[in-house]
């Protein structure tokens, strides 16, 4: 397996100005751009905006866009839209129409809008078992590849790269959730213990043969 600073390169050198970056401003967040910085790549990062984000979350959006200089760009659903979800809790009742709505259609359309052939996500193998069967690049649904420059990083890793260079955390790690989505489905806990379905994916990325993995988070 390549190192996380050679598949970011040579995703950068394949495919040049379609390479996006995708993050979820999760509690690993800082991650991606700091090894991309560090590899020496530059590329745009887009975010996916549910609506249904914790207020920490936007703060941390701040936070890494100030440390790093991203080039974000943010989509989601529309207000409506928010309004109509949370007025039916469709969390509650359908929770593959809620994806849809507030994660897949917003992706697909950035990645039309944007003209993107390939996205980076900071997924590491380790966080389920779903994403130890990643390849580092690998063919996306929406006809993009999905580059994974941290796949074969352990937890051990990742927490070390946090303290050697002091990246900062979701302000949520600190009150126990170790991984954060949405507030409408994330609690505390462990690892994804505190996300709705805590050894699966909640869709902001989805392989060419149905498979799902989400952003690291």
């Amino acid at each position: 397996m390549k190192t996380a600073t050679e598949t970011s390169r040579a995703a950068t050198a394949e495919f040049g100005e379609g390479l996006h970056a995708l993050t979820s401003f999760g509690t690993e967040s800082a991650l991606l751009p700091d090894i991309l910085q560090r590899a020496g790549v530059q590329t745009r990062f887009i975010t996916i905006d549910t609506g249904f984000w914790f207020p920490e979350t936007h703060s941390f959006k701040d936070r890494l866009t100030g440390r790093y200089g991203l080039d974000l760009r943010v989509y989601g659903p529309s207000p409506a839209d928010v309004g109509e979800i949370a007025a039916a809790r469709l969390w509650e009742t359908d929770l593959d129409a809620y994806h849809e709505v507030t994660k897949h259609e917003p992706l697909r359309r950035a990645i039309n809008e944007l003209g993107i052939t390939a996205l980076f996500a900071g997924v590491r193998g380790g966080q389920t078992a779903n994403r130890a069967g990643l390849r580092q690049m690998e063919p996306g649904k929406d006809g993009e590849t999905r580059v994974h420059p941290l796949l074969g990083w352990s937890e051990e890793q990742a927490a070390h790269h946090f303290r050697r260079y002091r990246l900062p955390r979701h302000p949520l790690y600190y009150q126990g959730y170790g991984s954060v989505g949405d507030w409408t489905l994330t609690r505390p806990g462990g690892g994804r213990e505190g996300r709705e379905l805590p050894n699966s994916e909640c869709g902001l990325h989805r392989m060419s043969d149905g498979r799902l993995v989400r952003a690291a988070s």
